[in-house]
């Protein structure tokens, strides 16, 4: 992957939002009455079914529907089960949706409260996989490619988000708490945290290196910090870990640091919202809030052809219904007024170029969005690099011809993915 204007040469380029003091001060909304919970698809499962609709959950609980099952939820409320069905993501994935209904009182669940007294890499793995930020602590099971350094990433997934510049202007401690605990956990002792150049501020000492990237999308993404700040080359296809690196946001960090300060599961997520009229504010809410109640707590009512996006304006997806719930990785939540859509269209590629110069990964976008459309994934992996791609978007922000080039490569990716979860 290499460097460069994302404009072609010597054109514009999108930066991140300067908040410093104009970031908005923080509003919490009020629980809802029906929490809505996601949890990954196993398959087919032989074990019995070990949560029923009637079921009474606590908060901070783990939720599993079947004996021996690996993927689970955790409980951001208290209240009584339901309702429990199948659905799918954007890309066809499949999920158990568990909806929850809210009791009035709370009652925690203790059990991670014991635990956390002696913290291990186990039990962290098996509590914290879902608490804001969705810290991912997999790749540190890897004899064979053991991580020895953690990135913690305080760059914006998106443009306009501010969910990471509030953890590192307000959290600072919850953060090298969360630090010192994944240093006892995994044995990892290098720890560097990544934050745009104007972003960075007094944010003090959290027990490891301070590196800072320009403050131009794309340039925290994950790929391009180990590029530019690390100095390693992922091969396409290759995870981060088999190069020794783990990647953390501040928010999963800090919720970590959080989890163990108070022997409590953290179960608020912070948001950028960004209404019809363009104005910005941050937020928490509860994971598994339906998006609606925050959209209709600002914006009133939501007209049938309004568009929800789920994330950013770069990347973010839209979604299908209102009673859509925040997420552990949920950033932002944006709503778009039928009057002022911009739709994709089925227009041939006019072959201008745009998307591969604006490409921070160099990768041919103009040949290798014709195998996508025609479904061809492999061949797109093999001969245009689909697995180069950084998923940053901006094929699709430059694109003349408004074809949804992003899209057809997010599920380029997880067509390809599902073939090779087939195969074996």
């Amino acid at each position: 992957m290499i460097k460069k204007s994302l404009f072609g040469w010597g054109g514009a380029a999108l930066e991140y939002e300067r908040p410093g003091s104009d970031l908005p001060v923080m509003e919490t909304i009020p629980v809802s009455e029906n929490i809505t919970l996601l949890i990954k698809s196993e398959g087919k499962s032989s074990g019995a079914q070990t949560l029923s609709i009637g079921d009474s959950v606590k908060t901070g609980q783990r939720l599993f529907l079947r004996q021996g099952a690996q993927e689970y939820a955790i409980s951001t409320v208290t209240g009584t089960v339901a309702s429990i069905q199948m659905v799918k993501d954007d890309l066809g994935r499949d999920f158990s949706q568990v909806g929850i209904t809210v009791a009035s009182s709370e009652e925690l669940d203790s059990e991670f409260a014991e635990l956390s007294k002696t913290p291990s890499l186990e039990m962290a793995r098996g509590y914290l996989r879902h608490i804001p930020g969705a810290p991912s602590l997999d790749g540190f099971s890897n004899d064979d490619a053991p991580i020895d350094t953690i990135v913690i990433n305080g760059v914006p997934g998106d443009l306009g988000l501010m969910t990471s510049q509030f953890f590192t202007d307000a959290a600072l401690g919850d953060i090298k708490k969360g630090v010192d605990i994944l240093k006892e956990i995994t044995g990892v002792s290098r720890f560097i945290l990544v934050a745009p150049q104007n972003f960075v501020q007094s944010h003090g000492s959290i027990g490891g290196e301070m590196k800072v990237v320009a403050p131009v999308y794309p340039e925290g993404h994950p790929s391009l910090i180990m590029k530019n700040i690390l100095n390693i080359e992922v091969p396409a296809g290759e995870s981060f870990a088999s190069a020794g690196v783990a990647f953390f946001s501040v928010e999963a960090v800090a919720s970590i640091g959080s989890a163990f300060a108070s022997g409590r599961i953290p179960t608020g997520k912070i948001l950028t919202f960004v209404d019809k009229r363009g104005v910005k504010r941050l937020v928490q809410a509860k994971i598994g809030t339906p998006i609606g109640d925050i959209i209709k707590k600002y914006d009133g009512e939501i007209n049938e052809n309004d568009i929800l996006i789920m994330g950013g304006p770069m990347t973010g997806s839209a979604v299908y219904s209102e009673t859509f719930p925040v997420k552990p990785d949920t950033d932002g939540l944006m709503i778009r007024d039928e009057k002022e859509i911009h739709y994709y269209s089925d227009y041939a590629c006019v072959n201008c170029g745009e998307c591969v110069r604006a490409c921070p990964a160099n990768v041919p976008v103009n040949m290798l969005v014709r195998f996508l459309e025609a479904g061809k994934y492999q061949e797109a992996a093999d001969s245009y690099d689909l697995m180069s791609c950084v998923e940053c978007g901006l094929c699709s922000f430059v694109c003349v011809s408004r074809m949804p080039v992003y899209q057809y490569i997010r599920l380029g990716k997880c067509e390809l993915l599902r073939m090779s979860e087939a195969e074996a």
